[in-house]
């Protein structure tokens, strides 16, 4: 009778113990090997129009164990092992490889419970509670940090590389990189085909099926699968692929030789601004975004020349992809641009095949192009500065 009675006391405190690790709307946890550290946690709200993570909070792990009090929406997360797996960059700013990240779906108020191994990577990955993806979701996420094991030593190489010019590094960097994702992406194909019709697939459509194959991937889902929580997150990455393919066949028009259409955007002021009532002999079109750091390092060359040819050249910068109006003002406004300066609000970008940042688009008086160049670098402003001779 005491055994007996004992046995039901400790399944009673077993129960009580898994209960509390999947307290709805909470986040709980124990990694073995992180001791005290920082976790970073992010979250982005499945019902949210412009998607993404945003950046949440920290989490301080004791002996680590962490707690954390999430979201009451249904969101995707992201928790980091901050300390352990942030590098620095050999060109400055940090680097933390996916390895070092836990994603989980927490939907219907129900709590998460977690429990991982850590030394040089993540494994051992369990998720508990939460949405019905997780446990197969970590069981994915294992097998893609093995893939990615070494990618710090292959990162930091191939940034170097970068840095100095090495061409073959580079190469090699590319050729690495390139296979790594083949393998990622092969994983991950594996368990949409197996799992088609239920939420975890359309979850890994929208995390790893490559842009261009978008729609290969989408057809293949049921009609559980697209209908499930992640139905809005479907929705933006097949817009997105709409528009890629809308992009590539503008990109076969927009050539040298060919016409500009007309299009409108607002300026910093708010004024409705038409390419068609911009006057100058060369009106050059700058695509390109605040978030874009070699867009920003060409800004001084470009003011030189504009200073210097104002006179015949209109620049006409166009800034695509930003998070807010505010941002691009003030990135307008701290970067001192004299020209006029317009925000893509109608998809110019894909009117005009734009698929690198930055893109310059030089166009004459009768909207006829006549020189197309991708990135920042002296040979744009030779062949701007002979347009300008022949005027």
């Amino acid at each position: 009778m005491k055994k007996s009675t004992k046995r039901i006391f400790c399944a009673m405190m077993i129960a009580r113990i898994m209960a509390a690790c999947t307290k709805p709307n909470t986040l709980t946890g124990k990694i073995d090997g992180l001791t005290n550290d920082t976790l970073l946690i992010r979250h982005g709200e499945l019902t949210r129009a412009e998607g993404g993570y945003s950046q949440l909070d920290t989490i301080i792990a004791e002996n680590g164990s962490f707690f954390y009090q999430l979201n009451e929406k249904d969101a995707m997360y992201v928790l980091h092992v901050a300390q352990l797996f942030v590098h620095d960059r050999p060109a400055g700013g940090i680097y933390m490889p996916d390895y070092g990240n836990i994603e989980f779906t927490k939907a219907n108020g129900k709590g998460v419970h977690i429990t991982a191994s850590i030394d040089s990577i993540m494994h051992n990955l369990k998720i508990k509670g939460g949405y019905e993806t997780n446990p197969l979701h970590a069981e994915i996420q294992n097998r893609i940090n093995e893939i990615t094991a070494n990618v710090v030593a292959e990162e930091m190489a191939f940034e170097q590389a970068m840095m100095d010019n090495d061409q073959a590094g580079q190469a090699k960097g590319l050729e690495l990189r390139q296979a790594r994702n083949i393998k990622k992406r092969a994983v991950s194909a594996e368990y949409i085909r197996k799992y088609s019709d239920t939420p975890l697939a359309a979850m890994l459509v929208y995390n790893y099926a490559p842009l261009d194959s978008m729609e290969v991937f989408y057809n293949v889902l049921g009609d559980k699968a697209k209908n499930s929580i992640f139905n809005n997150l479907l929705e933006r990455r097949m817009e997105s692929y709409r528009r890629y393919t809308a992009s590539r066949l503008a990109r076969e028009t927009i050539v040298v030789g060919g016409k500009a259409p007309d299009f409108s955007a607002i300026d910093t002021a708010d004024n409705r601004v038409y390419l068609s009532d911009i006057e100058k002999p060369l009106r050059v079109l700058d695509f390109w975004g605040s978030w874009c750091g070699q867009c920003i390092s060409g800004m001084p060359q470009m003011k030189e020349f504009y200073a210097k040819h104002n006179d015949k050249v209109e620049i006409i910068g166009i800034a695509c992809n930003e998070r807010s109006v505010e941002k691009w003002r003030d990135a307008v406004a701290d970067l001192q641009l004299p020209w006029i300066n317009l925000l893509n609000e109608t998809d110019i970008n894909v009117q005009y095949g734009i698929e690198a940042y930055p893109t310059k688009i030089v166009i004459d008086s009768d909207n006829t192009i006549l020189l197309r160049h991708t990135g920042e670098g002296e040979e744009f402003y030779k062949e701007l500065a002979d347009l300008v001779k022949k005027l």
